[in-house]
């Protein structure tokens, strides 16, 4: 009896230490690789960069790579605008030898002006070209302020009578070359209409816009201001 008590008390000894002792390897390794490990991971992971986005990259402006002269507005372009030009800010423009819309040659050379040019590509199709022509006229052919600024149109295609009515409607008075078939217009880029170049006194780029619109105006406004002072 005394043999039978003692047995049985050593096996539920041996029972108790069996079950307070170490958990197994598998049991220990459920619970340190769960939620552990996962904070490890999101505090020491290097994060991922989102990936580009060719829309946005292509909306992100930028600035023409060489302004030339103070109080000239930047020219800023989206990467996909920059694509659609040849030419830029302190860049001539080709040696334009075209028809005049009135008749005869014309050349860009003889007809600049001695502090500043305009050059105005456009086309009978899109309003912004008609309102452009009228603004021009109204802004700068008719201001006194600016009369050491000369303007020239260039027509890029078109019908002759659709181009005269446009330019009569305007009253724009100012010399208007004739790119029948478009090639001087590649030379300086796409066929974005209507495009805006202003020539500095030394006939270089100072300023273009491949668009036109109210900021258009006044930016072109500010950069004649700038390049050519009130002779009044």
């Amino acid at each position: 009896m005394y043999r039978s008590c003692l047995a049985a008390m050593t096996l539920v000894v041996l029972a108790g230490c069996t079950q307070s002792g170490p958990p197994s390897p598998g049991n220990l390794a459920t619970p340190l690789a769960a939620a552990p490990a996962s904070a490890a991971t999101s505090a020491t992971a290097p994060s991922t960069p989102a990936p580009s986005d060719p829309a946005a990259t292509a909306a992100r402006p930028r600035a023409a790579a060489k302004p030339v002269i103070s109080g000239v507005p930047p020219v800023l372009l989206s990467v996909q605008e920059a694509g659609l030009c040849k030419l830029g800010v302190g860049d001539e423009l080709p040696a334009i030898e075209l028809p005049e819309q009135d008749g005869g040659q014309g050349k860009l050379a003889d007809l600049a002006g001695e502090q500043a040019t305009i050059v105005l590509f456009w086309t009978p199709d899109p309003w912004m070209s008609r309102t452009a022509l009228a603004d021009i006229q109204r802004d700068v052919a008719d201001n006194a302020d600016f009369q050491g600024v000369k303007i020239v149109g260039v027509i890029v295609g078109g019908k002759p009578d659709a181009v005269q009515a446009d330019i009569e409607k305007a009253s724009a008075k100012f010399t208007q070359l004739v790119d029948a078939d478009g090639k001087t217009l590649a030379e300086c880029g796409s066929p974005t209409l209507p495009r805006v170049y202003v020539l500095a006194a030394d006939k270089k780029i100072a300023w273009f816009d491949i668009e036109y619109s109210e900021t258009t105006r006044r930016e072109l406004q500010a950069t004649l201001t700038a390049l050519a002072p009130t002779q009044r």
